[in-house]
Parts: C-alpha cells; structure tokens; sequence
C-alpha cells in the first residue's frame, strides 16, 4: 500500500483539492485497505487503477476519507444570525413575497439544511424558501434523504430547536416528513468548474453555508471554490 499511498493522494487531490495531511495518513490507509478489500485487488496500484476508471469506487473512497463532521443546529449564534439579521436584510432588500434560496454546500448528512428548513418554518417562510444541499459523497447524500438520526446528530446546545420535530424510531430519529421535501440534494462536487449554473441549480443564491470544507482543501481549489461561490450569489 505504501507505494500506491502517494499516486492515492495525488488522484484525490486533482479531482476534489482535499489534501490528506501526514498526521491522518495512517486513518487515510485504512480507508484505503478497506476499499482494496472491497475490489479484492492483489496490491493498491491494481486497487488504485480501478478506482481511476471506477466512479462508484472513487466515491467510496471519498466517503471514507472525508470527515463528515455535523449536527442539528451546530453553532446556534449562527443560525440565530441568519433568522435575526439575514432573512430580514434579504426581505428589505428584494421585498417580502421574494422566494429565498439558499445552498448548504458541503451539506454531509443533512442536518445542516434540515435545520435551515426548521428554520424557515419557524420565521413564516414555509413556501418561500428553496434550500439546495449539495455534497461531494453519494453515501453522504443517501444518508441525508433518509432523514434517520442518532442521538449523536442531536449533541450541542442548538438541538432543543430540533428536537421537537423528530420522531424516535427504534432507537434512532426520524425528521418529520415535510421538512424532507423542503430540501433537494444534489452531488457536486466544489473542486470542478460546475458552478454557478441552471444545471446545478446554483444561480442566484440569497444565502450560501458553506461550512469547514475549505479547511480540507489546497490553497489554489480555496481561490476558485470561493470565486465560485461568491459568483452564485444573487
């Protein structure tokens, strides 16, 4: 595996500008085990040629790699910026029957725009909000369409917001179902030049949270990421 480590790094960064620093490298080679145990390749160069011609393969070892750190309403001074000061300045700005849209990028498994959807509720906007949630793991967004928690995602001071609007099932937490249909998740993948477009929904965006995902990226992908994304705004 160690021959093949380097050539591992090197086709992740090109393709998404996550950089996997020495200190997580004996966590990233385990992720790289398992999906070498999964395509029961001989070696990691064999391994690593598959998942160069293999998109689901890339997938999975992204989704191994990635740290999909989240939760109900993390940080609540910032959710509570956005219904005190953000919503209000949009609605002064383009008037009070104005649709929102809003873009959880890098949303993992969805408690980000789930809470922005509690959100919305709770200030009135129910029908006049769009949220867009996108990510660069399919595992991750196939987790987030479930809607189905663990007390883990319900940590933190923000989730009494939550709490209410989740139903215990068999142990774990299960969103209620209209807040589900309020959010359309998408892959994208922030390193490519896919955005802003009508295809991916991108344009014209009010508000876009866009949360520890630069921190994992190489300086130049920050630059065009962040031009990016200031090019959806409205």
């Amino acid at each position: 595996i160690d021959s093949a480590y380097e050539d591992m790094a090197a086709l992740i960064l090109s393709r998404t500008g996550l950089v996997l620093p020495s200190s997580r490298r004996s966590d990233v080679e385990g992720a790289f085990r398992k999906i070498i145990a999964k395509t029961g390749a001989v070696d990691g160069q064999k391994c690593l040629d598959q998942i160069e011609a293999d998109e689901q393969l890339f997938d999975a070892l992204i989704a191994e790699v990635t740290i999909g750190e989240t939760y109900f309403f993390r940080e609540p001074d910032q959710f509570t910026f956005v219904r005190e000061t953000i919503i209000p300045e949009i609605r002064q700005l383009r008037g009070p029957e104005h649709g929102l849209r809003v873009w959880s990028a890098g949303c993992s498994s969805g408690e980000e725009p789930y809470s922005l959807a509690i959100l919305f509720e709770e200030a009135g906007l129910v029908g006049r909000a769009r949220i867009l949630a996108t990510d660069i793991s399919r595992a991750a967004l196939a987790r987030a369409k479930q809607a189905e928690y663990s007390a883990w995602s319900l940590r933190g001071d923000g989730a009494r917001f939550a709490d209410q609007y989740l139903r215990r099932l068999n142990g774990r937490f299960e969103l209620a179902e209209r807040f589900r249909e309020r959010v359309e998740f998408a892959y994208l993948n922030l390193a490519q030049d896919s955005y802003p477009t009508f295809a991916t929904n991108t344009w014209s965006m009010d508000l876009i949270l866009c949360r520890n995902v630069l921190i994992y990226l190489d300086g130049k992908t920050i630059s065009d990421v962040a031009r990016r994304l200031y090019e959806s705004l409205a």
